[in-house]
């Protein structure tokens, strides 16, 4: 009965089109040699190869002639390459379906000929790579790279045509979000590639629909993951520069929708990066996956964008920049209830950067894989927040899964506080009110419980701060943070994440209460 609710709680927020789309793919691929008969159904033929000039170069994936590297693991294949190697995970699978070694700055543009001809040789016996998402990456990436170097190859012109004939048929609609996204600027690509004016009309509905959809008022993603906002807008970015150097295939008023969208994103990035140029790394975002904000920013000058940021809402998110400290606040929900696959179990969760340096910190990801860590990292005791009875603010499970879910509410924000409370434990008769008052030197967190129940908050510090306990209080470079109304402290180790598969020892504070928790901190002066 557990696992029926469970279920329940997770299906019943999906759009029509998400139940619809899942029944007609499960019952489409049933049918038998369903990869070879999409791949042939429709093919596509190219003139002339559009013009593109990339701005943002990957970094090294490609360990020639036949090593990659993805999400800090490496594999050398000893003569050819298994395009279906699974032993790192479905991730790392994708990623080396992906292509996105070719945007390398330095690259033999042979050896990459080679490998993609390998890959269209093998193309019937390809598994993970003929899924959607991976189909969308690799068609941009190779469409990239074939118009950067004007080659003109017809077995890749051929592996192009199958790609874009099969994600036709396999659009994720029955996901939508960010991977919705993905194909239609896979499509995008393609249309120019191909010049195709169907291909061009279908990416156009799609993306003009799903921007309006996607980017949130203050210019958010609307998956709120800063990780994924930042890959989109690179995406956007890809696709204005393309338009621009083939206008003559694509209507000027959905270029303009593009840069619209593309100066929103921008400004909500550039609100929310700290001083050192990092995002914060909330829900699902980490290190050395999606562009950096500063490459984003230097590439939007390069195509005459200015960011534009009116004002914090949609997002829930919050930041504050007080004299030697900035302060960064989720006091919204986890995402939208029809596709919270990227969300953790975090309200009110938050992060300091003290001297332009990571301090109160995110423990952030290093794994997609089904498993003891994921559900670790997605959990409620892996970010600054309180945990109370030792249940989950929401319900996650699985890798992407959210049951039952908590709703934010604020209460009350200005120029130096901001107070929300959420009902995720509403089954408890507990509401949990957290009030940020934040002046230039001192940070003051107040925890508010409207009943008796034993809690936890807790302190997640970088793996460079170092802690020493002095009477109620622990200190630092930073200063001094100290605790009011607890029951009991502990300081212990966690991981943190330093990108996929990739983690470090740091120290992280569990503070026991009941019923109101005072939490200050008093910065340094430089």
């Amino acid at each position: 009965m557990r696992k029926i609710l469970q279920l329940y709680h997770t299906l019943k927020y999906l759009k029509w089109i998400q139940v619809r789309y899942r029944l007609f793919y499960f019952l489409k691929n049933k049918l038998p040699n369903q990869a070879r008969k999409e791949s042939l159904s429709e093919s596509f033929f190219v003139t002339t190869i559009p013009l593109f000039h990339p701005f943002i170069h990957g970094e090294e994936m490609f360990i020639p002639p036949t090593g990659f590297r993805f999400l800090n693991q490496t594999k050398v294949f000893r003569d050819k390459i298994d395009w279906n190697f699974s032993e790192y995970g479905k991730l790392w699978t994708y990623n080396l379906a992906y292509f996105e070694c070719v945007t390398q700055s330095e690259l033999n543009s042979l050896d990459v000929e080679q490998k993609v001809l390998h890959f269209h040789d093998n193309y019937f016996s390809l598994k993970d790579a003929l899924e959607p998402y991976p189909t969308s990456l690799r068609l941009i990436n190779l469409i990239k790279f074939v118009s950067q170097h004007q080659l003109k190859n017809e077995k890749i012109s051929e592996l192009l045509s199958m790609d874009t004939s099969r994600l036709l048929r396999n659009i994720e609609y029955h996901l939508l979000g960010n991977h919705l996204l993905e194909n239609a600027f896979a499509l995008l690509f393609a249309g120019t590639y191909f010049s195709d004016h169907k291909l061009i009309d279908k990416t156009q509905k799609i993306l003009t629909a799903e921007l309006k959809e996607q980017v949130l008022d203050d210019g958010a993603h609307i998956e709120l993951s800063p990780m994924y906002h930042q890959i989109i807008l690179y995406r956007l970015l890809d696709s204005i520069s393309l338009i621009r150097r083939n206008s003559d295939l694509w209507n000027e008023s959905f270029l303009l929708c593009l840069e619209e969208k593309a100066c929103k994103m921008l400004g909500w990035m550039n609100t929310m990066s700290f001083k050192n140029g990092q995002m914060p790394y909330v829900n699902d975002a980490t290190a050395g996956i999606a562009p950096t904000s500063r490459e984003l920013s230097d590439y939007a000058k390069k195509l005459s964008l200015t960011p534009k940021f009116d004002r914090f809402s949609s997002s829930g998110y919050r930041k504050f920049e007080g004299q030697n400290y900035e302060l960064f606040m989720d006091v919204g929900n986890i995402g939208p209830d029809y596709i919270p696959g990227h969300a953790h179990s975090d309200t009110l969760n938050f992060i300091v950067h003290w001297n332009s340096k990571p301090f109160i910190v995110d423990t952030g990801i290093t794994t997609y894989e089904k498993g003891e860590i994921r559900n670790k990292e997605r959990s409620t005791s892996s970010h600054n927040t309180v945990l109370v009875n030792n249940k989950e603010q929401s319900a996650v499970w699985a890798s992407f899964r959210v049951a039952e879910r908590a709703y934010c509410t604020i209460h009350e924000e200005n120029e130096h506080e901001t107070k929300a409370s959420h009902d995720g434990y509403k089954k408890q008769g507990v509401v949990h009110t957290r009030h940020f008052m934040h002046k230039p030197n001192t940070l003051l967190i107040l925890d508010k419980l409207n009943v008796k129940m034993g809690s936890k908050a807790y302190f997640h510090f970088d793996s460079d701060i170092s802690l020493k306990y002095a009477e109620n209080s622990f200190i630092g470079a930073f200063g001094k943070i100290s605790f009011k109304g607890h029951s009991g402290l502990q300081i212990d180790y966690y991981q943190l994440s330093r990108g996929f598969n990739n983690s470090v020892e740091a120290q992280v504070i569990t503070v026991d209460f009941n019923t109101q928790l005072e939490t200050n901190v008093c910065f340094n002066q430089l």
